[in-house]
């Protein structure tokens, strides 16, 4: 029965989803300054994000938008296909994900999080010793994924617990797993991976009628860096505003607790080879992103892009054999097959087709959204905008899927950045990243994230402790992220 009424349920998204698609530009005569072709590309819109916001299929919603387009005369054939899976955001999606598996198949993470928790800098710090918590889960969860990482360091918490005499219902243990909830937000520091990867196809193509283009690389530079202040505040504030006792950290012993004591003290070949080529794959769009336009040599320094780097670390795996074998040293055919998630190119393919609606002047999407949203946004200041943005992402990810938040909120802002920018001289990528910040940090309720659940399934963290320590420390990360916001926004 239960079974029967999900179904029912699954048919009824996927059929208003469709209908959308296919018949409400036929329904809804042109308004304002929205074209019949800008109506028909909206009933578009809204029909994707009806089925994604609902658990419809990911893949079946995502084809079906892209057919309409078609479908409403929108793109050919041909170019649909050309501009879909020649993308630099599809590119990007299947190679750089291939590399992100190698690495994390390779159990490198696992060393690496143990190379962190025992180092010197720990022993006898209580407050370094849970800053190196928090790292270690923002880079295990950068390539590792939500459900494993909190898996794993959850369970590493159980254990700092059990090994240090912690009683269950100890404050540690509330904070602890907060904090390593809040610092698993290191799934969204690849700019190049799903579903940030959708967000950005968005905001390019909502910036392309301004002449820019986004700067993954100042995504994950200002990502790391918000967070991980945050959180250095937050393991100060443990321990001074709400008294928790860290003493018992003071003589912990990493080596002591079973899951490190299973995990190899040092990296193997394979696992440095993964580490090397990820690496220096990020080390060079860091340095695109830094290296001047003027200074010499630009173009060829800079040909690879942010997307062919990762097509070049692949080449190089599929280059280099083992010695004395035909093998792979990194099986980077294998791996490329199963990060090519069809569901996900599919959905980036459709975000970004539909996201040019936003900026095409002949569908008139954009004036429209500029006048209904001038009220809000429009003679705003960079200060006010960005207390504005900060505010409202943080707070309706509590309710609502932080990814459809950043969907929605990215494309009608960056108009307004954009402008700024222009004026001003500020950097516009910056507001839309804070924004993709405000929009991970959800825990207050179950509909915040799929992922809220790991953290309010835990029998420790109680509604009291959400509705009172929680709703401080969400102030706190507002606070903290517009003083960094505003910071990058006039020095990058």
């Amino acid at each position: 029965m239960v079974a029967q009424k999900k179904f029912n349920s699954y048919a009824l998204v996927m059929l208003i989803g469709g209908l959308f698609m296919l018949l409400f530009g036929f329904i809804v005569p042109p308004f304002s300054t929205v074209t019949e072709t800008g109506v028909k590309m909206l009933g578009v819109l809204i029909g994707l994000i009806i089925i994604t916001c609902f658990n419809g299929d990911m893949l079946g919603g995502s084809l079906m938008a892209l057919l309409a387009t078609v479908f409403h005369g929108y793109y050919t054939a041909n170019a649909l296909l050309g501009e879909w899976l020649g993308s630099t955001s599809t590119i990007q999606l299947v190679f750089c994900g291939a590399l992100c598996l190698a690495l994390k198949e390779s159990g490198a993470m696992n060393v690496l999080a143990k190379k962190l928790l025992t180092n010197k800098l720990c022993r006898g710090r209580p407050v370094a010793t849970m800053v190196m918590l928090f790292l270690a889960t923002y880079v295990v969860a950068a390539f590792v994924g939500g459900p494993p990482t909190y898996i794993l360091f959850f369970g590493l918490i159980e254990s700092i617990r059990d090994v240090c005499g912690y009683d269950k219902d100890d404050p540690f243990i509330k904070f602890s797993l907060l904090g390593a909830y809040i610092a698993a937000t290191g799934i969204f520091f690849f700019a190049f991976k799903s579903p940030q990867v959708m967000t950005i196809a968005m905001i390019n193509s909502a910036m392309e009628p301004y002449g820019r283009t986004f700067g993954e690389g100042t995504w994950m530079l200002v990502m790391f860096t918000v967070t991980m202040v945050y959180m250095l505040i937050y393991a100060v504030m443990m321990k001074t505003v709400y008294r928790v006792n860290l003493e018992p950290l003071k003589t912990l012993d990493f080596n002591e607790i079973e899951t490190m004591r299973n995990t190899p003290d040092h990296f193997n070949r394979d696992q440095l080879a993964c580490m090397g080529l990820i690496v220096g794959c990020i080390a060079y769009i860091l340095f695109t992103t830094l290296y001047p336009k003027t200074a010499p040599a630009y173009a060829a320094l800079t040909c690879l892009g942010n997307s062919w780097i990762w097509v070049l670390g692949c080449a190089v795996c599929s280059v280099i054999r083992r010695k004395g074998t035909k093998e792979s040293y990194i099986p980077i055919g294998k791996l490329l097959s199963q990060s090519s998630m069809w569901a996900m190119i599919a959905l980036v393919g459709a975000l970004i087709m539909l996201g040019k609606i936003t900026s095409d002047a002949e569908l008139g999407i954009r004036p429209w959204l500029v006048e209904v949203l001038s009220p809000v946004f429009g003679g705003t200041n960079i200060w006010v905008l960005m207390a504005i943005v900060i505010v409202f992402s943080t707070l309706v990810t509590q309710v609502a899927n932080g990814l459809v938040l950043s969907m929605a909120v990215c494309p009608i802002v960056t108009p307004f950045v954009c402008e700024l920018a222009a004026t001003t001289g500020i950097n516009p990528d910056v507001i839309l990243i804070i924004s993709n910040v405000c929009s991970g940090y959800a825990f207050w309720t179950v509909a915040a994230s799929t992922n809220a659940a790991f953290i309010l399934g835990r029998p420790e963290i109680t509604q009291k402790f959400v509705w009172t320590k929680g709703v401080q420390l969400t102030g706190v990360f507002m606070v903290v992220t517009y003083v960094m916001g505003m910071l990058f926004t006039y020095i990058l």
